[in-house]
This record gives structure tokens, C-alpha cells and sequence, in this order.
């Protein structure tokens, strides 16, 4: 990626499936409209299942999962959303730009950019209409970002993704300490209350010359005071 300024539509892929009723192999689709994103939470909280005879003119863009979609209505909203796996293949409102990351290691950058005070504030300014604001798609891939802060920041992406597995790895880790630890404990436990300690080659099948003794015949317990070096 060169230095400068690199706009949305160099980092998505713009050949959307676009929606033909005639063609659908269903009878009925997964509808996304703009009432459908949650402004809030950025999510996609109540899509409907319509049929395909009754889908009005809007329905537009057949969605992927990683898909992110950005309203064009209100953009002060800012409501934008990413597609989920439960929602590939549902037909999106052209009332959204949608963004497809030409890599998918993109797309929590570019999730993260839409949410940008920088990026709002450049589509409220480009919107028209006072009672209805809108802007066009034209508009939401106009928008800039500097290609040097995006090389730094899909590093720290990488870098987050790989601190991430190997906290997962060194959790993984631990829990296999725990678990061995664990059976051990029990090992031992279930040795002792059987007679005699472990050996090197497990227990010991001649028990007959086994007594049981005290530990204080073997070694002076010592405790409350440091033992004493002239007489050990």
C-alpha cells in the first residue's frame, strides 16, 4: 500500500450480488432494512423473513458473512453493522453501502473506522436533505484514510491477534498443569491409603516386612525456630 491517502473503495471489493426475485431459489428471504441495525449495540437485532413476492423495491445486495454495512440515511446515527454467519446470503436495504473487504484480515479495521468521529462527521457533512439526511455510496467510498496509520494499525491488529493465541496457549497450558497436578494429588492419596509409598517401579508387591511408623523416628520435626547449626 503506497503512502497517502487511500480512499474505501481501494480496500473493498464493490462486485455486490445484487437481488432478482425472478432468479431466487426460495420462496421467501432474509430482509435487512435500516430498522433492522441496532444503532447502539452495531448489531443486526431483527432482521424479518419475508416473501420474496412481497420484497419491496429496496431490497438490493445479497450479504455475505464479514460484510459491514453502513447506513446512508442519518449518518449522525451511525448506523452501521457487520454481517454474521446466520445472515449470509440475506438480501440487504439500499438504504446501506455495503463494505467487503478485499482481505478479510481488513475488516476489523474498517469496522472500526465507520465508527470514527472522523468518518461520521465527513458523511454528515457530505448529506443532503434537512428533514431526511442522506448520502449516497459515492460518498461513504470517497472516504479517506491515511495509508501509513492503516499499515500501523493492521500491525497492532496482528499483534493483538497473536497475544491473543498465545494467552490462549499459556491458558491451555495452565489447565494441563492444574489437571496433572490434580491427578497426582490423587494418585498419592489413593497410594498412601493403601499401605506402603510409591517405588520406583510402582507399589510394592511384598507387603509382609512393611510396619508402620512414626515420622519422628525417621527425622526431627522442627518448626517456630531456625534449627541449630553447631548442634544439627
Amino acid at each position: 500500500m503506497s503512502s497517502g491517502l487511500v480512499t474505501l473503495a481501494e480496500l473493498c471489493n464493490r462486485d455486490i450480488e445484487r437481488f432478482a426475485g425472478a432468479t431466487w431459489p426460495s420462496s421467501s428471504l432474509v430482509y435487512i432494512d435500516v430498522s433492522a441495525v441496532d444503532a447502539s449495540s452495531k448489531l443486526i437485532s431483527e432482521p424479518r423473513t419475508i416473501p420474496v413476492e412481497t420484497a419491496p423495491s429496496r431490497a438490493q445486495s445479497i450479504v455475505r458473512e464479514g460484510d459491514i454495512l453502513v447506513s446512508t440515511v442519518r449518518p449522525n446515527l451511525n448506523a452501521v453493522a457487520r454481517v454474521p454467519r446466520r445472515l449470509n446470503g440475506a438480501v440487504c436495504s439500499s438504504a446501506f453501502a455495503v463494505l467487503r473487504p478485499l482481505y478479510p484480515e481488513h475488516g476489523d479495521l474498517l469496522f472500526c473506522y465507520v465508527q470514527s468521529p472522523r468518518f461520521i462527521t465527513g458523511l454528515m457533512n457530505a448529506a443532503q436533505g434537512s428533514h431526511y439526511p442522506a448520502v449516497n455510496d459515492s460518498a461513504v467510498f470517497a472516504a479517506q484514510v491515511n495509508s501509513s496509520q492503516w499499515k500501523d494499525a493492521q500491525i497492532g491488529a496482528q499483534l493483538k491477534d497473536a497475544l491473543n493465541t498465545a494467552r490462549q496457549a499459556v491458558t491451555g497450558i495452565d489447565a494441563q498443569v492444574r489437571l496433572a497436578d490434580q491427578l497426582l494429588a490423587s494418585q498419592l492419596q489413593s497410594e498412601f491409603a493403601a499401605g506402603p509409598p510409591i517405588s520406583a517401579g510402582g507399589r510394592l508387591s511384598d507387603l509382609s516386612e512393611w510396619q508402620d511408623i512414626e515420622l519422628t523416628s525417621l527425622a526431627r520435626l522442627e518448626s517456630g525456630h531456625t534449627p541449630s547449626r553447631r548442634h544439627p
